[in-house]
């Protein structure tokens, strides 16, 4: 636990850390708990990599929170790096984990809390690589930035972001977000222009596998609009009519049969804009149905923060109905 404020200089700032290193930094397992108070503190910081878990999926139980408020500058919510220790602009946001290199989570169980201006969830400089585990995240600011690539290889992650996007690349590229062989939800209750995935163009999402992803938030227009994925494994959808979501309903995507793809809810009340809607089993050219009902899917084989998968439950209520890409 760490209450350091930090300090705010003409060019650069300084800013308390809980776990820092110049290098890199592994976290294979263990309980670590992680509290940041002080302005522009970070929960962990490192110059080098971030690798959280082993390759057999295992990992820690990692818990960060930050709630301390930015400090000074500009350009202190995603600025350039200055010296170690520093940002430039003078300026510094808390963030949970920021990151230099590459940042992988390879297992393990995450919880990530923020809740000031500019304190996104996990921030890499270079990429982030999901793997394996479960993740959630409840930021004020992004759940996950990267100036480079974020891929959804395996595991689960949630994200929810109620002052920004729910992830959010910076690539520029086809694979600025990729969805493998992972679970990903991502959602937003800011309205536009904050996005569930936000990439600057639909076009740089890439699925290279049969996982599942599902997002809800408002869209930013223009390049965003984008409603198509080149060479995609699996079918999928950009629903971009207006939705309302509503906290105690569990909705369910279905096929054209009834059998239940996933069900998923969530915790805040959301009017979405722009859906990204992809999962195992969705074909090019078939039907898909999203109906809701108000019981918990008790017989999912996996529960976690509103995701619920292997469940034959099925929605009463209708939604929105598409057709895969």
């Amino acid at each position: 636990t760490n209450s350091g404020a930090g300090v705010s200089g003409t060019n650069d700032s300084y800013t308390a850390k809980c776990l820092k290193a110049d290098n890199s930094i592994a976290l294979n397992a263990g309980t670590i708990t992680l509290k940041s108070t002080g302005t522009g503190g970070k929960g962990i910081k490192t110059s080098g990599t971030y690798s959280q878990g082993t390759s057999d999926g295992n990992g820690p139980k990692l818990s960060v929170t930050t709630t301390g408020s930015s400090i000074g500058g500009t350009g202190g919510g995603g600025g350039g790096w200055g010296p170690p220790g520093g940002q430039s602009s003078g300026g510094s946001s808390s963030k949970a984990i920021k990151v230099m290199g590459t940042a992988v989570l390879y297992g393990g169980e995450t919880e990530i809390y923020t809740s000031t201006d500019g304190a996104e969830g996990l921030e890499s400089k270079t990429s982030i690589d999901v793997r394996g585990g479960n993740h959630y995240f409840k930021c004020y600011d992004d759940c996950i930035n990267s100036s480079g690539s974020i891929t959804f290889n395996g595991g689960v992650t949630v994200c929810y972001s109620n002052g920004n996007d729910a992830i959010d690349s910076n690539y520029g590229r086809s694979g600025a977000i990729t969805i493998g062989n992972g679970v990903v939800f991502a959602y937003t209750t800011k309205g536009s222009p904050e996005e569930g995935f936000d990439c600057d163009n639909n076009s740089y999402i890439k699925i290279s596998g049969t996982g599942i992803g599902i997002s809800a938030g408002g869209a930013q227009g223009g390049g965003s609009s984008s409603s198509s994925i080149s060479g995609a494994a699996q079918g999928y959808a950009f629903y971009t009519s207006n939705v309302s979501y509503s906290s105690g309903r569990y909705y369910t995507l279905s096929d054209g049969s009834g059998n239940n793809l996933v069900t998923y809810s969530f915790p805040a009340s959301i009017n979405s804009t722009l859906s990204l809607i992809t999962a195992t089993g969705m074909k090019s050219g078939s039907t898909y149905y999203v109906k809701y009902s108000t019981t918990v899917p008790t017989d999912a084989k996996t529960a976690f923060n509103g995701i619920y998968l292997g469940s034959s439950a099925s929605g009463t209520n209708s939604v929105f109905s598409f057709t895969a890409k």
